[in-house]
């Protein structure tokens, strides 16, 4: 009787671990996708905001070319990419790479000195 308490709380023991260790690998290949998902976002992002005729592009060109994100989550990878927002002379919002376009931050009305 005592023994088949013991096996019992043994087989309850090992299929909680069992359970716990499939949640865990479940959940670690939700986590890989994801990280992947963004870091090839970034990288697409970086690829089109590299590329050498031009350095800015509107919001409305990159939501075009990288579809499947809402306004802000794209702004995130944006922003993680390395581009920072600006607005043209129409009040079109474009984004360009940091990197790429200190002489525009420059050149801004006001900003020179902040």
């Amino acid at each position: 009787m005592v023994a088949d308490v013991v096996v019992g709380a043994g087989a309850s023991l090992l299929g909680a671990v069992v359970g716990a260790g499939v949640a865990w690998a479940i959940a670690a290949r939700g986590r890989d996708r994801q990280y992947k998902l963004e870091d090839r976002s970034e990288l697409l992002v970086r690829t089109l905001l590299e590329h050498e005729r031009w350095k800015l592009r509107t919001f409305r060109t990159i939501k075009y070319h990288v579809a499947g994100f809402e306004d802000n989550q794209l702004r995130q990878i944006l922003i993680r990419a390395g581009a920072i927002k600006f607005e043209d002379a129409s009040g079109i919002e474009v984004w360009g790479l940091l990197n790429r376009n200190l002489d525009v931050l420059e050149r801004e009305v006001g900003t020179l000195h902040n």
